[in-house]
């Protein structure tokens, strides 16, 4: 994890060999904290977006869910 004045600002975690052997490649991802990330993802929803990952539980750190707008850009909601 990255911090900024104490904060956690970005995190950074190899891809698992599994994700290699099919196919994926490194990427980033945007992460947004909202108050609610399953209402947020509902909202996106309504909003002509679609769910690209449900809402998961981080272990004790957060819920967070993948969702991609309309356009097509995907957003991470924590």
């Amino acid at each position: 994890m990255g911090r900024i004045d104490g904060h956690t600002a970005v995190g950074l975690t190899p891809l698992p060999p599994n994700a290699l052997e099919a196919g994926m490649h490194p990427s980033w991802a945007p992460y947004v904290h909202v108050a609610d990330a399953g209402r947020t993802l509902a909202a996106g929803e309504e909003a002509g977006g679609t769910t690209v990952m449900p809402l998961f539980a981080v272990e004790d750190f957060a819920s967070i869910a993948v969702m991609m707008d309309a356009a097509g850009a995907t957003v991470a909601l924590f």
